[in-house]
C-alpha cells in the first residue's frame, strides 16, 4: 500500500512540475521579448498566411528557429508560428545592445544627424546582422564611429558581388549611433543626413562634412556666444576606407563678424574619433590617421593646440604626413 501511495505521489509531483513549467511561460534559454506595439503571429512566412495569435509589447516568447529575417516562435499559450525578427529581441541581442550602450557612454560624439526615412538599428555593422529596433523617420541621432563591411549577395542568389577597380569587394558604410531615446547600435550610413550647423555648412566647398566639434566659445553675437570649430570633411559619394581626408579649424573674426580658416590640412586620411581637450589653458584637439604602409603601426595619433588664431602640432616632429598612396587600409 505504501509503495502504491509513493508512486501516486511521485506522479502527482511530476504532473504538478510540468503544469508549473507550462504556466511559467517560455524557457529563458531561448527567450525573447516582443518590442513592437502589436505583432501578428503567422502560420507561415507568407504574406497572406493565416494568423495563429496576436502579441503585444512586453509579451515573452520562445524562439524555436531563425530563417532570414523571421523567427519561428512559441507563445506562452503554446501556440507556434512566425514573426518578423525586428518585432522581438532575444537575450543575446539584449546583452549586445546593453554592451553597446555602455561602450558609447565613453565615446565622443562626432556629428549629429537625422533620418530622412525609417531604418533598422542593428547590434553590429552588416546587412545580415541582427535587427533589434526600427528607428522612425525624422529621428535625430548622435554619430560616434564609422566602419565598412564587404557587401554580400542576397542569400541563395548565387550572384557574385561586383568588384571595384582595385579588385576589392564592394563596401557598405555603417555608422555607430545613439538615438534621442538612448538606443545604441549601427545603421546604414546613407540613411543619415548630417545636420551641420548653419554657421559652418556654407563653408563645405562641395565636400561632405562628417565631423564637427566645438573647440571653445569666444565673442558674442547678439546674446549668443560664438563657437570655434574643428571640422573634418571628405569627398562625397565614395565609400573610402578612411573617414575624412581634410581637417579645418574655423575661428571667428570679431571685427568682420564672420568665420575664417585658421588651419587647414589635406590628404591626411583620418578616422574617427576626433577628440577635443585643453592644453595649458588653450583649446586643443587630437586626430587619428592611417599611416603609410611599412610603418610599425597602421594608425598614428597627432595632437594640435590653438593659440589665438594660430594652430600648430604639439610636437612638430611627432609624425610624418601620409602620402596619397601606399597607406594602410583601415582594419575593420
Amino acid at each position: 500500500m505504501r509503495q502504491i501511495v509513493g508512486v501516486l505521489l511521485a506522479v502527482a509531483l511530476l504532473c504538478f512540475g510540468e503544469a508549473c513549467r507550462r504556466a511559467s511561460g517560455p524557457s529563458s534559454k531561448n527567450q525573447a521579448r516582443i518590442t513592437a506595439e502589436r505583432v501578428e503571429v503567422k502560420k507561415t512566412r507568407a504574406t497572406l498566411s493565416p494568423l495563429v495569435a496576436e502579441l503585444h509589447r512586453g509579451d515573452e516568447v520562445e524562439v524555436l528557429s531563425r530563417q532570414l529575417h523571421w523567427l519561428r516562435i512559441r507563445t506562452a499559450s503554446r501556440k507556434e508560428g512566425w514573426i518578423e525578427e525586428g518585432s522581438a529581441m532575444d537575450q543575446a541581442i539584449v546583452d549586445a545592445e546593453k554592451k553597446l550602450a555602455e561602450e558609447i557612454q565613453k565615446e565622443v560624439v562626432q556629428a549629429i544627424g537625422e533620418l530622412p526615412s525609417g531604418t533598422n538599428l542593428r547590434t553590429a555593422p552588416g546587412r545580415e546582422t541582427p535587427v533589434y529596433a526600427r528607428i522612425p523617420k525624422d529621428t535625430k541621432v548622435e554619430v560616434f564611429d564609422r566602419t565598412l563591411t564587404d557587401r554580400t549577395p542576397p542569400a541563395g542568389s548565387g550572384t557574385p558581388t561586383p568588384a571595384t577597380s582595385e579588385n576589392q569587394p564592394r563596401k557598405d558604410p555603417w555608422l555607430k549611433i545613439r538615438t534621442e531615446k538612448g538606443d545604441a547600435g549601427w545603421i546604414y550610413s546613407p540613411s543619415v543626413n548630417f545636420l551641420v550647423p548653419d554657421e559652418i555648412v556654407q563653408y563645405s566647398e562641395s565636400r561632405r562634412i562628417v565631423a564637427w566639434l566645438v573647440l571653445n566659445q569666444i565673442g558674442v553675437v547678439g546674446d549668443k556666444k560664438v563657437n570655434q570649430y574643428i571640422v573634418a570633411d571628405v569627398e562625397p559619394g565614395v565609400a573610402h576606407d578612411y573617414d575624412f581626408d581634410r581637417i579645418r579649424v574655423f575661428t571667428w573674426n570679431t571685427k568682420r563678424g564672420r568665420y575664417e580658416t585658421a588651419y587647414r590640412e589635406s590628404k591626411m586620411f583620418g578616422v574617427y574619433p576626433i577628440r577635443v581637450f585643453v592644453h595649458e589653458g588653450k583649446p586643443a584637439f587630437e586626430i587619428t590617421r592611417l599611416n603609410e604602409a611599412g610603418q610599425d603601426s597602421p594608425k598614428t595619433t597627432k595632437r594640435y593646440v590653438m593659440t589665438g588664431v594660430l594652430v600648430r602640432p604639439l610636437d612638430e616632429n611627432q609624425h610624418p604626413t601620409p602620402t596619397t598612396t601606399q597607406r594602410h587600409r583601415r582594419k575593420r
